[in-house]
């Protein structure tokens, strides 16, 4: 996949909105994710104090049906656990994205 500065820029914002998690949201990591569409940000979430919910669970919960053909950034592999809720990967391929791709 080839990479645009609108790549580059979205991806050090999904960094950024990671940091926000720091120290509260062990023993989880501290991730960041956006939801982007033609250039524009939809959504974003961050892992919350405690580790619950995940970035890409507020992201896609703030978007709703707008995420379904945008892209998502993120700045950690969409988590694959299963725990109390649906996996990430399962819900991000209902909207069109391939499970392990962020596009």
């Amino acid at each position: 996949m080839i990479q645009s500065g609108a790549d580059t820029r979205f991806m050090a914002a999904a960094l950024a909105f990671g940091r926000r998690g720091l120290v509260f949201c062990a023993p989880n990591p501290a991730v960041g994710a956006l939801i982007v569409k033609d250039g524009a940000i939809l959504a974003r979430g961050w892992t919350k104090p405690g580790g619950r919910p995940h970035a890409e669970t507020e992201a896609l919960h703030e978007a709703g049906a707008q995420a379904r053909g945008a892209t998502l950034y993120v700045s950690l592999e969409p988590c694959s656990h299963h725990g109390k809720r649906r996996l990430a990967p399962m819900r991000l391929s209902r909207l069109g994205w391939p499970c392990g791709l962020c596009r």
